[in-house]
Parts: C-alpha cells; sequence; structure tokens
C-alpha cells in the first residue's frame, strides 16, 4: 500500500506527469489533418500509456520507462490501420444514420411549414417546404437533431461534417441554425437540410 500513499501525496505531480505524457502520445501520433474521431482515440490510447508509465514508475509492472508508452503507440497504430487514417467511417455513420431518419419520419413525422399544427403529426420532428423542383426542404428542430440526428455522435462534428457536405443549409448569420418564422408557431431554430441528403455521399 506504500505506493497508494505516494500518489495521494503526489497528486499534483502525477496529474502533470499524465496530462504531459498524453499531450506527448498525441503530439507523436496524429496527423494535422486528423479528424475528431481519430484525435478522440489517440487520447484513449494515450491515457492507457500515461497510466503504464506511472504504474512503471511505482514498480508495479517491472517494465522499463517508456515500455507503456510505446506499446500503446504500437496499439494505435495498429488500430489506425484498420480504421483508416483519414476517419472517413465516422462521417459516412453520421450521414447514414441522418439519412435513415428521413427515410423513416420524412412522412410522417414533419408539418407543412405553410399550414402547420396538423393534428395528425406526432411527436413533430420539424417542418418542411416544397421547393420549385418539387423536393420536401426539412427544417428540424433542435432537440430532434440532438437526441435523435445525432445519437452516439458528438453533435459538434456531426454539424461539422453535414456542413462541409452541404446537406446542412447555414443559416445568413453563420450560424448552422435558422430561426424563420411560422405561420401560427412562431420562430423555432430549426437546422434546414438541403435536397442533397438524397444524393450521394
Amino acid at each position: 500500500m506504500a505506493w497508494l500513499n505516494q500518489v495521494v501525496a503526489n497528486r499534483q505531480t502525477i496529474s502533470r506527469f499524465i496530462t504531459d505524457t498524453i499531450q506527448t502520445f498525441v503530439d507523436a501520433v496524429i496527423q494535422p489533418d486528423a479528424t475528431g474521431q481519430i484525435i478522440r482515440v489517440a487520447r484513449r490510447f494515450a491515457l492507457v500509456a500515461a497510466a503504464g508509465e506511472l504504474a512503471s514508475q511505482y514498480g508495479l509492472t517491472g517494465w522499463q520507462k517508456g515500455e507503456s508508452f510505446h506499446a500503446a503507440k504500437a496499439c494505435f497504430i495498429a488500430w489506425q490501420d484498420a480504421f483508416g487514417i483519414d476517419g472517413h467511417r465516422e462521417d459516412r455513420a453520421i450521414m447514414a444514420q441522418v439519412r435513415a431518419f428521413f427515410e423513416s419520419h420524412g412522412a410522417s413525422r414533419f408539418d407543412n411549414a405553410n399550414s402547420p399544427n396538423n393534428d395528425k403529426i406526432l411527436n413533430r420532428a420539424g417542418f418542411y417546404h416544397t421547393d420549385g423542383e418539387g423536393f420536401r426542404i426539412y427544417m428540424v428542430l433542435t432537440e430532434t437533431y440532438k437526441n435523435e440526428l445525432c445519437k452516439g455522435f458528438d453533435q459538434r462534428t456531426v454539424t461539422r461534417v453535414l456542413l462541409q457536405a452541404g446537406w446542412l443549409k447555414p443559416a445568413s448569420d453563420g450560424k448552422a441554425s435558422h430561426k424563420p418564422r411560422i405561420k401560427g408557431v412562431g420562430t423555432p431554430r430549426l437546422y434546414v437540410f438541403t435536397g442533397k441528403i438524397w444524393g450521394g455521399e
């Protein structure tokens, strides 16, 4: 139990060590154009590396200094080789989830913005209007966007991916969401989707 007493007595030093080790690890393995998912995974491997190095310092592993770091680095590189260095897998998963949402609910949970408050709409996800070519332009309520379209992903990452793909139409003020006036409803904040959700990825 002596090592636990040392940990308690040196909490600040250990905290700095962990922070510094994580940063050193991330700097060593991450490319400048790495996606958010790859960076997040790298930080998890980095935490394992830091914990291993710390345990070695206290004589708990029998490893030499740097062994845990290099082992975690090798594991991260193996993961990245299997995942794909560009990280587009997460982007594709996000887009597939968003498209599936509209395929499932596009005809049943969106109210016509020109004649809203339809009693037949249950669990309303937002509104729609029809463009000049006959396509529905969907406007998704913020809570639905956060809890359903972004489910399982970081909301900022989802928004970035959808904006880059042209699936989301940014507002004139640069924000990702709009506040259109809808008769009988007011000015709810909505995410406006373009017809590109039905095109290629």
